[in-house]
């Protein structure tokens, strides 16, 4: 009610300025330029308060605006930590890989899982290794041993009737923490 009050007080405060301008302006083409720049002010006094009344009665579509851009923000930073996980274990898999070809160990297969715990990473490496690498199990377990790594080690007994990989379901060592 208060803006609506100092909005009818500055129309009529312009309309008096400008009135007055009026009656003391020369009756030449200078003067008819005066009147037309008072027209303006005139009609500006009049639409420039309600702009800014438009502004503050969409500030609900500005803060919906905001949230939606957090919420957009927040699936953008958890589709790129996907992806830098996804990146990250890849390269880890083709590592441990190159690792263990370098002692002359050959991966069936492997899997990691890198998961997230307050402010650490846990990360969690399962290997397949045919059966004839089972000797280096120390070893493997003493390189590839860390706080924040747990190692399971499946070997392969080798091909069944049907052609598949026959895979034991032994570990290696527990888990290390």
């Amino acid at each position: 009610m208060e803006a609506i009050r100092q909005w009818a007080a500055g129309v009529c405060f312009a309309a008096g300025a400008a009135g007055l301008c009026k009656l003391l302006s020369p009756e030449s083409s200078l003067g008819r330029m005066l009147q037309m720049s008072l027209s303006v002010f005139f009609l500006s006094s009049i639409l420039l308060p309600l702009s800014f009344s438009d502004i503050s009665l969409s500030m609900p579509k500005i803060e919906q605006s905001q949230q939606k851009a957090e919420e957009i923000s927040q699936q953008a930073q958890e589709q790129t930590a996907s992806i830098a996980y996804d990146a990250a274990e890849q390269m880890m898999q083709q590592e441990i890989k190159n690792f263990l070809l370098e002692e002359g160990i050959t991966p069936v297969w492997s899997r990691i899982d890198i998961i997230q715990k307050d402010s650490f990473l846990q990360v969690f490496l399962e290997l397949c290794l045919e059966e004839k690498d089972r000797t280096k199990e120390e070893w493997i377990a003493q390189n590839l041993s860390s706080e924040h790594l747990s190692l399971k080690v499946y070997y392969q007994e080798g091909e069944d009737s049907y052609g598949a990989n026959n895979t034991e379901g032994k570990t290696n060592s527990n888990p290390v923490d």
